[in-house]
């Protein structure tokens, strides 16, 4: 965490609100930072706008490593695509990089092998919910962009292939939270606009899947999903210019305060 001296833009800190000059907001977001702004403006505002370092922790590193190797895997041939394949990809992307990258989180020796466990556990989830030599795509790790009413915004779609129409998959390494579901269904919406925007053609599903527990949910992305998103998407736009202009951002604390980078500067914490 930053030391005082790193504060030159002077934060001033209240019960429950950062306040700082007005400033400029992004001149573009993200499925996952709209919902960060909607979660809590105080982190969004460290984040994306003062741009504080942010520490990835065990179970964003998780995420990463598994679409890596899935994305190895389904750049491979049709034919190569087995469980041993991905349990060497696996090997050879954690000899290659991610060793290094997880033990900066000093990890137990016990806690490292729980989490290489997840790893390969998502790995071998993916042969069950399907078989990956018969899968054809049209596209992996595809950046799409566009505009959702005056928002540039920015996604990256894991993996994408044509049915009747085209249908976007994404990869989920956590649980499957009901809790968390329309946040989900609001990050399928915002991809199948941006789809539609890069493709230039209907994306008419969306496929969340989740690893750990082998649930794979399909989403038709019809009016009511994209017009649920875009409504959300103007709502913390508004809200998110009224912050900039007044250089207030409130502090949201929740659970999710334990996975935060900034709990040691932020006001509510304090």
């Amino acid at each position: 965490m930053p030391s005082s001296a790193c504060w030159d833009w002077a934060v001033k800190s209240s019960s429950a609100v950062v306040e700082t000059d007005p400033v400029t907001p992004p001149n573009r977001l993200s499925a996952s930072s709209t919902l960060s702004y909607e979660q809590c403006p105080a982190k969004f505002y460290f984040a994306k706008i003062a741009k504080l370092p942010e520490e990835s922790g065990k179970e964003a590193m998780l995420g990463n490593f598994v679409h890596e190797v899935l994305q190895a895997l389904y750049e491979m041939p049709s034919e190569a695509r087995t469980i041993e394949s991905g349990t060497s990809l696996l090997r050879q992307y954690w000899d290659r990089k991610w060793r290094l990258q997880i033990r900066r989180l000093r990890m137990s020796q016990e806690e490292e092998k729980a989490w290489r466990w997840q790893a390969y556990w998502c790995v071998e989830e993916l042969f069950k919910m399907e078989k990956p030599k018969e899968r054809t795509f049209e596209g992996l790790e595809k950046k799409v962009t566009g505009k959702i009413g005056d928002t540039q915004f920015l996604g990256f779609v894991d993996r994408y292939h044509r049915e009747d129409a085209l249908v976007v998959g994404d990869y989920k390494t956590g649980k499957h939270d009901p809790r968390f579901v329309d946040d989900k269904v609001f990050q399928m919406g915002v991809y199948a606009i941006l789809g539609e925007q890069t493709f230039d053609e209907p994306v008419s599903h969306a496929e969340l899947i989740f690893l750990k527990s082998g649930d794979l949910f399909r989403i038709e992305t019809d009016k009511r999903v994209r017009q649920q998103a875009e409504d959300k998407v103007q709502t913390v736009v508004d809200s998110l210019a009224e912050s900039a202009s007044t250089g207030k951002f409130e502090t949201h604390t929740s659970r999710l305060c334990d996975w935060c980078s900034f709990k040691s500067v932020c006001p509510a914490w304090q």
